[in-house]
């Protein structure tokens, strides 16, 4: 994981392999000590695989004439900005929002009429849906995002180069009652442009819902690093603009 941040935030090979040497060492496996060897390589789409190998001894193989045998371990980690997700919950939010608030709890209200009830600013949202660019109906009704909420989210895998639908301005009181269900927990969210082009992924922690009075709406901020099973980068599922960057450990 230590050579995966490195290159995700220096963009150098050299650094992602001293910084993965470096935690190896301070893990007691320094390469080239008591034959210990550590090997960095880069698999590519920001991964990174680090295998550690060294003699091990045994007492009872030395009956057999063996004093020691290799052992071998090895891990990959991987960095970037996601393009695709599963369970993403059906809300989006503006870039903005992303960009001026990541870690900051804020308290956001759907957007007003006469937006194309697209969110405009950093202090807003709408639900929304996913559907694909090739047709099918994208059409954002309370029915459909209320069954999306319930369930923890999309269960199908949403990619950037899907459209979304965002539900008609107005206040939708039992869509924040269902959201209740997910406070304290965190979850994939859209972030999209003033025209409600999708532009990236972000992780979204929920804090708090508000269903009564004359303004409604949630508070909760914007998680990153992460490291959300959720989010993946897929070759062919869009351009990423804006988001949260992951790290993971693949295997």
């Amino acid at each position: 994981m230590a050579g995966a941040i490195a290159l995700k935030n220096t963009g150098s090979t050299g650094a992602a392999t001293a910084q993965a040497l470096v935690v190896a060492a301070q893990n007691d496996y320094p390469s080239g000590v008591d034959g210990t060897s550590v090997s960095v390589s880069f698999p590519g789409s920001g991964r990174v695989r680090v295998t550690v190998d060294r003699p091990h001894e045994n007492g009872f193989a030395r009956i057999f004439g063996q004093d020691s045998w290799d052992i071998s371990t090895g891990a990959r980690a991987n960095t970037g900005t996601p393009n695709a997700a599963v369970g993403a919950m059906p809300l989006l939010f503006n870039k903005k929002a992303f960009v001026s608030s990541p870690g900051v709890s804020r308290f956001y209200s759907e957007p007003p009429s006469g937006t194309g009830s697209v969110p405009q600013d950093n202090k807003s949202f709408n639900w929304t849906v996913f559907c694909t660019a090739s047709g099918g109906s994208c059409n954002a009704d309370t029915t459909t995002v209320n069954r999306l909420i319930t369930q923890g989210g999309d269960d199908a895998e949403v990619t950037l180069d899907m459209m979304i639908g965002p539900l008609n301005a107005g206040s939708h009181t039992s869509l924040y009652d269902k959201l209740k269900k997910w406070i304290g927990t965190e979850f994939p969210v859209a972030v999209v442009d003033d025209a409600g082009k999708m532009q990236g992924w972000a992780v979204f922690h929920l804090v708090s819902t508000k269903s009564s009075g004359s303004t409604k709406g949630f508070t909760g901020y914007f998680v990153s690093p992460v490291t959300h099973s959720g989010l993946s980068i897929r070759s062919a599922a869009g351009g990423v603009n804006y988001g949260a960057y992951v790290f993971r450990l693949e295997e």
